[in-house]
């Protein structure tokens, strides 16, 4: 996970693309729950807020938060995952 999460500060949009799939394959459904928690333990909420920060390319940012809302399924353990990225989510 730490190498896909780390493709998230690159600098060329398809590159975010890809490995923002790759972890949203890596994190559908209950079944993928220690994915989720490694996607969040590696620093990914981190760098998904940045992402949506300085993206200006739509379909990143839709995947983006796609990720954010698969990862916030972990339950109470994923409130921090809401609160990080609501900022960036509201203005």
């Amino acid at each position: 996970m730490p190498a896909l999460v780390s493709l998230l500060g690159h600098d060329i949009p398809e590159v975010h693309r890809s490995a923002l799939g790759a972890l949203l394959n890596l994190s559908r459904g209950f079944e993928n729950d220690d994915n989720k928690r490694a996607i969040k333990n590696c620093g990914g909420v981190e760098a998904l807020s940045v992402l949506l920060t300085r993206s200006h390319d739509n379909d990143t940012k839709e995947l983006a938060t796609g990720l954010l809302w698969n990862i916030s399924s972990l339950g109470v353990s994923s409130y921090g995952v809401v609160i990080a990225a609501s900022a960036v989510l509201l203005f």
